[in-house]
């Protein structure tokens, strides 16, 4: 049973710079889980932003940006599109993993995953060599 009979119950509140760190039950991704109904959980953080902002829409994620991801504090949380969140985590690479430059034509932009990159020069590398394995 969780011992967060209302939300603050499992939040060490700091001052608004300080992260305010959820000590209930968390997701095996590390983030904070609260439930909001009989048979409803939900992310913590998210919880504590819909508190202070009000609701998201649909197309938002929240960004920790403090990078703490039991952080509930709402001035730590920024709401971002899904691909603004993407490239926050995975900042632009130069190169690819076998060294070609990623930039101009070389680049593939994925477009069933905003904000992935791809090396054109590996792709085409690879459908070469599973061709060649095919035959």
């Amino acid at each position: 049973m969780d011992k967060c009979v209302t939300f603050f119950d499992c939040v060490e509140v700091g001052t608004d710079e300080e992260c305010w760190t959820w000590t209930g039950t968390r997701h095996s991704e590390g983030y904070g889980r609260f439930r909001v109904a009989p048979y409803t959980r939900t992310q913590a953080h998210r919880v504590a932003y819909q508190l202070h902002h009000g609701p998201l829409s649909s197309s938002q994620e929240l960004h920790h940006v403090c990078e703490n991801k039991l952080c509930c504090n709402p001035h730590h949380l920024q709401a971002v599109g899904v691909g603004e969140h993407v490239k926050l985590h995975n900042p632009r690479q130069v190169y690819c993993q076998r060294g070609h430059l990623q930039e101009g034509e070389n680049v593939y932009h994925r477009k069933d995953r905003p904000g992935e990159r791809q090396c054109r020069i590996c792709t085409t590398e690879r459908k070469r060599e599973l061709r060649s394995q095919a035959t």
